[in-house]
């Protein structure tokens, strides 16, 4: 049965609002294993680098150290290309740490006392309800990098939402639903 897959990862701020941001791409699983190959055919393409972390790219060090600007602009163009070929629909859910922590956190139960959990949340909801609202509506795998104690509240949360969905106008594809850590 074909399912999409919604590839999520984070980064974070120490500045201002010390803002999270969880983003990532959705896309067709088969579109997902062309794209693999195409990405790392790209990587390796001279001078070739094992994987992308932008912050490494930012900062010329880890893949990038030693590089010039116009290397790194070129390697990043040519990586460009493959998301834009594939065409994944992007997305974004942001929340600032700093009033989380103030506001949110002393009243919150568990893991919605985890700004990481609430946004990951968001996305899943977010996908879901893009999803179910197209022609296409199909089983979505969500996979995110692996966060301590958040992973094993998201599935907790999980094993109860299906529950709670009995309508059929309200109803996500949540009958293959899953989330997994790890690209």
């Amino acid at each position: 049965m074909p399912f999409f897959q919604a590839y999520t990862d984070d980064s974070t701020s120490e500045q201002g609002d010390q803002r999270l941001y969880l983003a990532g791409y959705l896309n067709r699983e088969a579109a997902w294993t062309l794209f693999n190959l195409a990405w790392k055919e790209e990587l390796a393409t001279a001078p070739p680098i094992d994987y992308l972390k932008m912050s490494e790219a930012n900062a010329f060090v880890g893949q990038f150290d030693g590089w010039t600007i116009e290397a790194r602009d070129k390697k990043l163009r040519g990586l460009t290309r493959v998301i834009r070929h594939f065409n994944p629909l992007s997305f974004e859910v942001s929340a600032s740490r700093e009033k989380f922590y103030r506001d949110l956190k002393p009243m919150s139960p568990r893991g919605l006392a985890n700004p990481h959990f609430s946004c990951a949340l968001g996305v899943i909801f977010g996908v879901a309800r893009y999803v179910a609202n197209t022609k296409d509506a199909m089983p979505i795998a969500f996979i995110f990098d692996e966060q301590t104690g958040v992973s094993d509240d998201l599935a907790l949360f999980f094993d109860y939402i299906p529950r709670f969905i009995d309508s059929p106008k309200n109803r996500l594809p949540w009958g293959d639903f899953w989330i997994r850590h790890g690209a």
